[in-house]
């Protein structure tokens, strides 16, 4: 069933990808997900806690308003273990959290702006934004970090 409103639609999208991540992670040979294919790449295990933590902090830290979401970004990407199976679950998780989340949020909300705090901004200067602005850069971080798991999957499972 399609989507019926806004939030719904973001919801949707996020799920997508997340779940497209799920199954690229999945596809790791279980001895690789703490191998950076790339020296000066992620690992399949840090790539994981970043995006996890990243789209968890814009979608439901900034975007619902849930001031108790926090990062820690350099522990993002010195994360490391897991399986194949524990990474996907976590990508799952993270969209039935989201779900959860934008169906408890009031559609008013949305243009509300605010300057995030650093602690879920992550990297850089907080710039002020909008609920709905930091919803969309959610799914936007989540579809590029998609592809760089994909490249990282095939480059694994040939080496």
């Amino acid at each position: 069933m399609p989507p019926s409103s806004e939030l719904e639609t973001y919801a949707h999208r996020l799920r997508f990808v997340l779940e497209k991540l799920a199954r690229a992670a999945e596809e790791l040979p279980p001895d690789r997900v703490d191998t950076k294919v790339l020296p000066d790449g992620n690992s399949p295990a840090a790539l994981t806690a970043h995006v996890v933590a990243s789209v968890r902090g814009y979608a439901i830290g900034i975007g619902t308003g849930r001031a108790e979401i926090t990062r820690d970004r350099p522990a993002e990407f010195a994360a490391s273990g897991g399986s194949p199976a524990s990474l996907a679950a976590d990508y799952r998780a993270l969209a039935d959290e989201i779900d959860d989340a934008l169906a408890r949020l009031d559609p008013a909300r949305l243009n509300e702006t605010l300057v995030p705090d650093q602690a879920v901004f992550g990297q850089g200067e907080p710039e002020e934004m909008s609920r709905r602005q930091a919803i969309v850069a959610a799914i936007g971080h989540a579809a590029e970090h998609l592809g760089e798991l994909q490249f990282i999957k095939d480059l694994a499972r040939e080496g």
